[in-house]
């Protein structure tokens, strides 16, 4: 019922990592992105060391990653 949903509402959920789905190339899990370098055109300028969403479009601003 929409009344049970509103009770998980702002919930956190956790997933044991052998529950995960494989997924298509190119696609990451968000944990999978930490310790990502990344660069621009001219080398690398980063490391990634957290990630926070905040909206769709935020989440696409780095397109190229080389993860180790």
């Amino acid at each position: 019922s929409i009344e049970e949903a509103e009770k998980l509402k702002n919930a956190v959920l956790l997933v044991p990592r052998e529950e995960l789905g494989e997924l298509p190339e190119g696609v990451y899990y968000i944990a999978d992105l930490i310790g990502c370098e990344v660069f621009d055109e001219k080398g690398k300028t980063a490391t990634v060391n957290d990630i926070r969403l905040l909206t769709a479009e935020e989440r696409n601003l780095v397109s190229k990653a080389k993860c180790r």
